[in-house]
């Protein structure tokens, strides 16, 4: 039944997604080559890695899976690559290598939910097993020279031309591709890097990665405008891209609850929440306007979490003795808060930076004076769930933003934090 899901529902749905956002990016004829070079490609880079470097197998269950690669994984790659073209284009790199790099961290940080989860639920197998989750770190290293040459390529050489010329520029792009996974994944199995990623290695990368990911969404400049796929997929909104970067993440996430294992619930939570703070409109206004709420009613009742939580936000930086201090009190607050249930999980002190963010409601004027998200209309006092206002008046004036978020209610208990210094 997994394999149907993702064989006859998921890979499908997504190639379906990326094929319309193309066709409206690139019309009809455009979109047809650029999808299907990105299948050929796809299988192709499976194909030499179980041939060449016999790395990974995948299970009976396939049921169209010519030389051992099922078409499904085939258009997913496809998928993914196009999506993240214009998740990249939609971020506001300005270079190509900006926007390559941006389309390879989008790749990853779904992949971390993959791989481990796939492993478990039988649907393929490293060989042999590598050392964080059976998943060897070589992979993500392979995603960004699979993904990132690719992205690269295609903006940096992008240029009118008959159809003819764009198939050969495509297949030609292809072929550099798979020859640079080619040369790094010798490189990599040569020197034995993977040994250094044993043990707590894996988790390190992992948490590495994710931030660095995450870190995408911290940035949102004006959607880079270009004749290149990046700049043609951001200008037909993304939407669609964004879509195929949910749908597939769905499944995995799925998979990753039934099996009932913590580990895999700290990788699905990670992953699925770094993806809603990067996708531009991964999550509607209200949605995540609720959560705030919330999440802002139960800490505002915690002295100094608040001012400690923002201190990045702020241009400070987190001692031992804070991220200590945010640990227990998240631990706390998350066992009677629904909203902030995912510090619950072993690791999600790594999540801490994006639930800053996602709670700091500055964001908004600090990208160009838009409304603020949680709907407070007064510029001169913010609104908590309670009625309780603060001004950030003196703050400003003295040049500074106020330690904590703008909205929350005081501590009702205890000391009040001071919200200048």
């Amino acid at each position: 039944m997994r394999f149907a899901v993702y064989e006859t529902l998921v890979a499908p749905a997504a190639l379906a997604l990326a094929a319309l956002e193309a066709r409206r990016a690139f019309g009809g004829r455009r979109a047809l080559v650029e999808i299907a070079a990105l299948v050929v490609y796809g299988f192709g880079l499976e194909w030499t890695a179980i041939a060449v470097f016999g790395s990974h197998r995948y299970a009976e269950g396939w049921r169209l899976a010519p030389l051992g690669v099922p078409l499904a994984v085939a258009s997913v790659w496809a998928a993914l690559i196009m999506s993240s073209l214009g998740i990249a284009g939609r971020l506001g790199f300005a270079t190509p290598l900006g926007r390559a790099a941006a389309a390879a961290l989008l790749g990853i940080a779904l992949d971390l939910l993959m791989e481990p989860v796939a492993v478990r639920a039988g649907l393929w197998q490293w060989t042999p097993p590598g050392p964080w989750l059976g998943v060897p770190v070589g992979n993500y290293v392979g995603w960004a020279v699979i993904v990132g040459v690719y992205a690269f390529g295609a903006e940096q050489w992008e240029n009118d031309g008959g159809l003819g010329a764009r198939v050969a520029r495509r297949l030609a792009l292809g072929l550099a591709a798979v020859a640079a996974l080619m040369a790094v994944g010798l490189t990599w199995r040569a020197s034995g890097a993977e040994r250094l990623f044993s043990r707590e290695g894996g988790w390190a990368a992992w948490g590495a990665l994710l931030l660095a990911a995450g870190r995408l969404g911290f940035r949102r400049g004006r959607a880079f405008e270009g004749p290149t796929p990046a700049g043609r997929l951001a200008a037909s909104g993304a939407r669609l891209s964004q879509g195929v970067f949910l749908l597939v993440a769905a499944p995995f996430a799925a998979d990753a609850l039934r099996l009932g294992r913590a580990d895999l619930g700290v990788v699905a939570a990670g992953s699925c929440l770094v993806l809603f703070v990067v996708l531009p409109d991964a999550l509607p206004a209200w949605l995540v306007d609720r959560w705030r709420r919330e999440a802002h009613a139960a800490l505002a009742g915690v002295d100094d979490l608040i001012r400690v939580l923002m201190k990045p936000r702020n241009g400070g930086a987190w001692t031992a003795a804070d991220r200590a201090f945010l640990r227990d009190r998240m631990r706390a607050a998350a066992r009677w808060t629904p909203a902030l249930a995912l510090f619950l999980l072993p690791g999600s002190i790594l999540l801490l930076p994006a639930c800053a963010w996602l709670l700091d409601r500055r964001r908004s004027r600090r990208q160009g004076g838009a409304a603020d998200p949680t709907g407070d209309r007064d510029r001169g006092r913010s609104t908590s769930r309670d009625g309780a206002h603060e001004s950030p008046r003196g703050a400003a004036q003295a040049g500074r933003l106020p330690d904590s978020a703008p909205g929350p209610a005081r501590p009702r208990r205890g000391r009040a934090s001071r919200t200048s210094e």
